[in-house]
């Protein structure tokens, strides 16, 4: 190659590099306000996005999907787009007025700066994009669904479509409650395990008591097909020990007693639950040594199951606890889950409660053990990597 064909292939590689790195959803520089103004004067609608620096998601979505050219594609073309930093002044102004409580949130205004729909949350660019097509439809924007369920309406439809917005807008859990709870009521037996519907009940996000979650509870064997059973049961895990673990850390024992009549009389067989319901009931009550009895015991039966409960303790206790019965505990809970899989989590943690418990050659041997087991994770992703790119 001579000297002039190469300083071309130069230019034109800086070049494209440049325009990638150009490439994204076209933030405007300005405050909100300013936004607001402009957008009455194009008469274009406002996609804000509002971000906190530390929100992990929020890194997720700038740095997967925002990029993606058929997401800015859309979002440049139809929407003026503002980047808001919930961590200044004017991001705590914004969010106060439009109540916005967590992040990464996206909100849809029209041109004259009416809030036409909120979403939110780490989500492919498909899905991102369709919550930009939402807004302007009436069947999906948050609050054309708000203005005709307070008119009146109860038509199904317009339930089941305000039920979803409000997940997704993270509205308060009473209100998502009680549109899913009204859904259901209209729904029949058939209706109910329709593919939609499953969805619907799968994937909402409530209290143990509400009415879509004691339907799951009841008839979480029939999702299996569907869901398949991994995932059925981490969402009873999820359930059930958190529902517990609340109770605990109420004191309120009369509630978990509720719990463990449900759990008995609606799922079958029910031992693993009931176990998992009273352990983390311990463990909301910070009682550290009957917290690691019962976990040992749990991991004695389903530690292959439910790698995550025993984690969960096993950090807790290291965390929290004092008692030497209960570190104890947790090195036998972590011993179990070295022997079903050496990671590099696993043994990190085994060497910090043997440290605690002055095994030191122990502690010692767990730590080159957790070095060792973290350069095979290295080298595991290098060669992915290099895979991926022949």
């Amino acid at each position: 190659m001579n000297r002039k064909a190469f300083l071309i292939a130069l230019l034109l590689l800086f070049t494209s590099t440049a325009f990638s790195q150009q490439q994204g959803i076209d933030f405007t520089q300005g405050t909100f306000t300013s936004i607001q103004k402009k957008a009455k004067v194009d008469k274009k609608p406002i996609f804000l996005y509002a971000f906190s620096p530390g929100c992990q998601f929020c890194k997720e979505m700038e740095k997967t999907v925002f990029p993606d050219s058929t997401v800015f594609g859309f979002y440049n073309n139809t929407f003026i787009s503002y980047k808001l930093n919930l961590d200044d002044e004017e991001g705590g102004k914004v969010s106060k007025e439009y109540n916005i409580t967590s992040f990464p949130r996206y909100l849809y205004f029209d041109a004259e700066g009416k809030l036409l729909h909120i979403s939110g949350g780490a989500k492919p660019a498909l899905e991102f994009i369709q919550d930009g097509k939402d807004a302007f439809d009436i069947r999906k924007a948050l609050f054309q669904l708000q203005r005709q369920y307070e008119g009146g309406s109860k038509d199904p439809e317009v339930l089941y479509n305000y039920t979803l917005a409000s997940q997704k807008a993270d509205l308060p859990t009473e209100i998502s409650t009680q549109l899913s709870t009204e859904y259901l009521n209209r729904q029949s037996q058939d209706e109910l395990r329709s593919e939609r519907n499953e969805e619907l009940i799968f994937h909402f996000d409530t209290k143990f008591d509400a009415p879509i979650a004691q339907y799951f509870i009841i008839h979480s064997n029939d999702f299996i097909p569907r869901f398949g059973e991994a995932e059925v049961n981490i969402k009873l895990r999820r359930m059930i020990g958190g529902a517990s673990e609340n109770a605990g850390r109420l004191k309120d024992l009369i509630q978990q007693k509720h719990i463990e009549k449900i759990v008995r009389e609606s799922i079958k067989p029910n031992e693993q639950w009931l176990l998992l319901s009273v352990l983390k009931f311990s463990g909301g009550k910070r009682d550290w040594v009957q917290y690691g009895k019962l976990t040992i015991e749990y991991a004695e039966k389903y530690a292959k199951l439910d790698k995550f409960t025993l984690y969960e303790a096993a950090s807790y206790i290291n965390y929290f606890a004092k008692d030497a019965l209960a570190l104890g505990a947790a090195v036998q809970i972590v011993g179990k889950l070295v022997s079903i899989e050496p990671s590099y989590n696993y043994f990190f943690l085994q060497a910090q409660l043997l440290k605690k418990v002055n095994e030191q050659a122990q502690a010692i041997a767990a730590v080159n053990k957790a070095i060792s087991s973290g350069k095979r994770m290295v080298r595991r992703q290098k060669m992915q990597k290099n895979c991926c790119k022949t």
